[in-house]
């Protein structure tokens, strides 16, 4: 069953020296390492990473993640997982996995990618759907999932955001965030619905990664609640860091 769940951001600049000497978003490392490091300590036997991506794709790994795709050739300070078997070059997943390992976890990780083409999503959230009440297709019911959704909110907050700035960002964000923090009947009826196109104008990559939580937890009798970690926009873009258990 699904045992917690992680929002962190995809930026590559969460990696110690991926800004090369200048020290940028060390709160939000230092938040995201935090959260990773609760979702270790509660013991999941297997890590599922989700997030978008230019095509639909379920890794198993051991992974080999890897940040050449925002231009970052070497290592990092942050050592890779052991096991050079799938290569990782998505920045979001990579950021993750990456991260993962920073917060101590080693064992049993797969990514999950999801596209932008029709249908993606429902073929992606398939297999994770029941994880609330099970362990999946094929799964142990005593296997315990955590999820680390890999997304950020609007990129469009600010004269210094990475795409031209719309009013309609902050308010967006604010009711993404109460929504995404209560997770409820209602908060997951809204978060469902929210549309698409909507998302991809602001620039909000956390949309299909919330989708697959929304549809993994409306299959749990339990209750979740997120835990907000950090909510800030230091380049022009949203980052939260949540935390969602059941009780």
């Amino acid at each position: 069953m699904l045992l917690t769940a992680v929002l962190m951001p995809e930026t590559a600049l969460l990696v110690p020296g991926a800004a090369g000497s200048a020290e940028v978003l060390s709160e939000e490392r230092s938040a995201v390492l935090d959260a990773l490091r609760d979702l270790v300590t509660a013991g999941p036997s297997r890590v599922v990473v989700v997030a978008p991506a230019s095509r639909s794709v379920t890794l198993t790994g051991p992974f080999r993640p890897r940040l050449t795709a925002a231009g970052i050739d070497g290592g990092s300070a942050w050592a890779a997982p052991a096991g050079d078997v799938v290569e990782v070059t998505d920045v979001g997943p990579a950021v993750a996995l990456l991260a993962l390992a920073a917060a101590g976890w080693s064992g049993d990780t797969s990514v999950l990618l999801v596209g932008p083409e029709s249908g993606a999503l429902q073929a992606a959230t398939a297999g994770l759907e029941d994880l609330g009440a099970a362990g999946g297709p094929g799964r142990r019911e005593s296997e315990h999932v955590g999820l680390v959704l890999v997304g950020s909110l609007s990129a469009r907050r600010g004269p210094g955001a990475p795409l031209p700035e719309d009013d309609r960002a902050p308010a967006t964000d604010d009711a993404v965030l109460r929504d995404l923090l209560d997770l409820g009947p209602d908060a997951r009826a809204r978060l469902a619905a929210f549309p698409a196109a909507l998302a991809e104008e602001l620039a909000i990559s956390a949309w299909a990664p919330w989708q697959v939580l929304v549809s993994v937890a409306g299959t749990d009798l339990r209750r979740w609640r997120g835990e907000l970690r950090l909510a800030s926009a230091p380049l022009g873009a949203t980052c939260a860091v949540i935390v969602w258990r059941a009780s």
